[in-house]
């Protein structure tokens, strides 16, 4: 993958965010929204792991219908892109304070 088309994606996602939102008023409130975000890539990850184990023990069988398995794993993987985008733009906010912090 491109590492251009990820820096598309952050830019698009960070200025949706800052277009709706202001900045974190403190670390408190950034950790506790980077923690979100990471817990919620964790659970796209962790059903990804799951339907992929399903998938496996389709493919170890030689029956069973391993489309929906792949289906899943697709849909959960675009949702884990946009939240490992999420977590980067809420690190990259966070810095923000450090950088304010420090005028």
């Amino acid at each position: 993958m491109k590492m251009e088309l990820i820096d598309q994606l952050i830019e698009s996602e960070l200025k949706e965010v800052d277009d709706k939102w202001p900045n974190y008023h403190s670390h408190h409130e950034a950790y506790a929204v980077i923690k979100e975000e990471v817990e919620e890539l964790g659970h796209d990850l962790q059903s990804i792991e799951m339907w992929l184990a399903n998938y496996w023990q389709k493919v170890k069988g030689a029956n069973g219908y391993k489309y929906e398995d792949l289906r899943v794993i697709k849909t959960k993987a675009k949702e884990a892109i946009k939240e490992a985008v999420q977590v980067y733009v809420t690190a990259l906010r966070a810095e923000r304070l450090i950088n304010k912090n420090n005028k």
